[in-house]
């Protein structure tokens, strides 16, 4: 494979820790890789090492989005920041899906769960259509609000002492 042909360190050789770290950043450099690990484990006949390594995917676009009735799924997917035909890890594809839900906090739906699954596409070795599932939950707003314990002013005393404030000004909303 393509991994195999970068790292320099081959069955029967001397162990080096440095060759190791080197093949990694090699391994790393290429940018197909998601994660990459080694193990080394002595036994009775030297030293075994192990490359663990964990391939990007590649997207195929358009980014299918189920769940959603707030947002359009054009907007969701700019929200996401998935551009077809790129290469992306797994931690990639969930910030897509926190960008989303950010996006969902930031319209007042408190319990949104976003969750990305990737389908391996038939035929496209390493490519992959990514599905988002969304629970919306429900939108909440603050429409009043009451300071417990408040037993010096009376509410009408309270938003006196901030006078006649512009419309545009926080403080007149209370």
């Amino acid at each position: 494979s393509d991994a195999q042909a970068q790292c320099q360190v081959k069955p029967g050789d001397e162990y080096d820790p440095a060759q190791c770290q080197r093949d990694v950043r090699a391994l790393r450099d290429l940018g197909e890789f998601d994660e990459i690990t080694v193990k080394v484990e002595e036994t009775v006949d030297g030293v075994d090492v192990t490359y663990f390594i964990k391939r990007t995917v590649r997207f195929q676009g358009p980014l299918v989005v189920k769940g959603c009735k707030y947002c359009i799924e054009g907007k969701i997917a700019k929200f996401s920041e998935l551009k077809d035909g790129r290469s992306y890890g797994e931690a990639e594809i969930a910030a897509a899906a926190a960008r989303i839900r950010q996006q969902y906090l930031k319209k007042n739906f408190h319990d949104v769960k976003v969750e990305p699954v990737t389908t391996p596409v038939e035929g496209l070795a390493g490519f992959v259509t990514i599905t988002m599932n969304i629970e919306e939950g429900e939108q909440l707003e603050v429409y009043a609000f009451e300071f417990d314990g408040n037993e010096v002013f009376k509410s009408k005393e309270l938003r006196a002492t901030f006078g006649d404030l512009p419309w545009w000004n926080p403080w007149g909303w209370f």
